[in-house]
């Protein structure tokens, strides 16, 4: 197993894909969408994404950018690092630690003049049990044959953001954790999923993912959501899929 960050710089113009698999229970992609974008990008891929192996389980994050990909790269960059040097009580304190460790690297590398705001959803994964983090409008599903639509939403969207506003001092960030049965998977993603920009509704998502082959599965819900043909391929798409069983 390796670690991995699926960064905004490495992909150079729109349609550009790049893919991680963090074998057996993990895959991610990261996937710079179309033409048509629904707002404007001052890089052709402003969305990040990480995996990485703790102590106990399995560590990953999305980040959606705004006004350039700095800030979601810091994140991608840094989750590992600050993890691991973050302490707290109990592990939801520790995810929030790690975010706001985040915030404070990006404050100090940031480079002159950006101004980007990104998306953080933190989520670490055991065998029988998810807990995240997260800051903005990324998705975290559930998904299994047994649940409406074939997914369920964990996480608290909003339209907040790291990067401009200090996240310790308003309450950007929302915390949650759920129990996760036999069978299920997890999904993160960047809004680059979401109907406007993908054509898609969460049913139809779901519906990609039945958890036989995990990289052939999230290749193809990629090729679906960033077709312009159908719709698709309005934002950028950040994308890990887990299968706990693995863990």
């Amino acid at each position: 197993m390796t670690d991995f960050a699926l960064l905004p710089s490495s992909l150079q113009a729109k349609c550009e894909r790049v893919r991680g698999d963090f074998p057996p229970h993990a895959v991610a992609l990261l996937d710079a969408g179309g033409h048509n974008s629904i707002n404007p990008k001052h890089w052709p891929c402003e969305d990040s994404l990480a995996v990485c192996a703790v102590e106990d389980g399995l560590l990953a994050v999305v980040g959606d950018s705004h006004w350039g990909g700095a800030a979601s790269e810091c994140a991608a960059k840094r989750l590992a690092h600050s993890w691991t040097r973050a302490r707290a009580p109990n592990l939801q304190a520790r995810l929030v630690r790690t975010l706001l460790m985040i915030e404070a690297a990006f404050h100090l590398d940031r480079p002159a003049k950006d101004r980007s705001e990104t998306t953080v959803l933190i989520a670490h994964l055991t065998r029988d049990r998810i807990h995240w983090v997260n800051v903005g409008d990324s998705f975290l599903w559930v998904l299994s044959e047994t649940l409406d639509a074939g997914a369920a939403l964990l996480n608290e969207r909003s339209g907040h953001f790291m990067g401009n506003f200090a996240l310790a001092a308003s309450s950007a960030y929302t915390t949650g954790s759920r129990s996760l049965q036999a069978g299920e998977r997890v999904l993160l993603a960047s809004d680059g999923i979401e109907p406007e920009a993908s054509g898609l509704k969460t049913a139809e998502v779901a519906a990609f993912l039945p958890g036989r082959d995990l990289g052939a599965e999230l290749e193809a819900l990629a090729d679906r959501a960033c077709d312009e043909a159908q719709g698709g391929g309005r934002d950028n798409l950040a994308l890990v899929y887990v299968d706990p069983a693995g863990i």
